[in-house]
């Protein structure tokens, strides 16, 4: 899974009670924002004793800083506490629901980002995106989907535009990924990651001009990127031209060694008829990746090339 943090650091301020409470709150909001953890809980703890631990804001904050802390069961007691306190604030839902994910009871989460959301007639994208992130985990692709598309619908932001457009790819549906992509690539034109993304996508789609289009508008952007240059290589070995697909790939193993890229490396020996030189860069890759069929399967037609038969039945009984 793509790992994205959730988006929690936004600190609300809300002060009541007395002049005397709006003064400590936002002396809490001051330490919290300088990141002055010691101070912000020492007051948090006076605030919490003074108030019969009432202080809605204190335990806010409170539960913010046992998360960033690591102490994430507790932080979940504290924001169900802030819950009760105040049940029909969204942003104190949304906490409860975020310490579900953290802790991996996604269930729960999405109950919680789904009653969040019941109390907000406007759409909530952090609430859709977090919420389709839980769907996705539990294993509810076609939810996940849909739930994905609430929250574009909602702000069409980059880190969701790239999560959908990751679970089509994953479900092999590239028509439907590659929009996601170019979408968010209006929104990062710079970005060479998301150019190389786009590129491997038409790649699989065989629009091979298209895709030679962005991974060199990639490269161009960083060129030193191993997953650009495997990508741009490929489509450079496809066409025939070895020469140019190997200075590619000895750029790309001058700064990251991977299996995919010795394995297309023994292939252009392979097609300059240097069939030790290949079988070398195959049994290297085979090292880095021992149950990757397609290696196997290379060296088991590499040695029957040179006759030895047995190294050939071994490795084709493997891919």
């Amino acid at each position: 899974m793509q790992t994205i943090p959730l988006t929690d650091v936004k600190v609300k301020q809300q002060f009541s009670y007395s002049n005397d409470s709006t003064a400590k709150n936002q002396e809490i909001h001051q330490y919290f924002v300088t990141r002055n953890y010691k101070a912000c809980m020492s007051t948090i703890e006076q605030q919490l004793k003074k108030y019969d631990n009432n202080s809605e804001y204190a335990l806010y904050v409170k539960g913010l800083i046992l998360r960033q802390q690591g102490k994430v069961q507790e932080s979940l007691t504290v924001f169900q506490t802030v819950a009760d306190l105040n049940p029909v604030s969204i942003d104190n839902i949304k906490q409860v629901a975020k310490t579900y994910m953290l802790l991996g009871r996604y269930k729960e989460a999405v109950d919680n980002f789904d009653e969040a959301l019941s109390l907000t007639q406007d759409p909530d994208w952090e609430c859709l995106h977090n919420k389709a992130m839980c769907l996705q985990q539990l294993g509810n692709d076609e939810q996940a989907i849909e739930t994905y598309l609430q929250a574009i619908e909602a702000d069409p932001q980059q880190v969701t535009l790239c999560a959908l457009g990751n679970i089509y790819s994953q479900l092999e549906r590239y028509s439907e990924a590659l929009p996601m992509y170019e979408h968010a690539l209006t929104l990062s034109p710079e970005n060479s990651e998301l150019l190389t993304i786009v590129g491997l996508i038409c790649l699989r789609m065989g629009d091979h001009d298209k895709a030679f289009e962005k991974l060199g508008s990639a490269l161009t952007i960083d060129p030193r990127n191993s997953k650009t240059i495997l990508a741009a290589g490929m489509i450079i070995q496809d066409k025939g031209d070895t020469d140019v697909a190997l200075a590619k790939y000895r750029i790309a193993a001058a700064h990251s060694e991977f299996a995919e890229l010795w394995n297309n490396i023994g292939m252009c020996f392979y097609s300059k008829q240097k069939i030790q030189a290949a079988i070398s860069c195959l049994l290297k890759a085979r090292s880095m990746a021992q149950f990757d069929w397609r290696i196997a399967y290379n060296l088991g037609i590499l040695y029957l090339e040179t006759e030895q038969f047995d190294n050939h039945l071994k490795f084709l009984s493997e891919s």
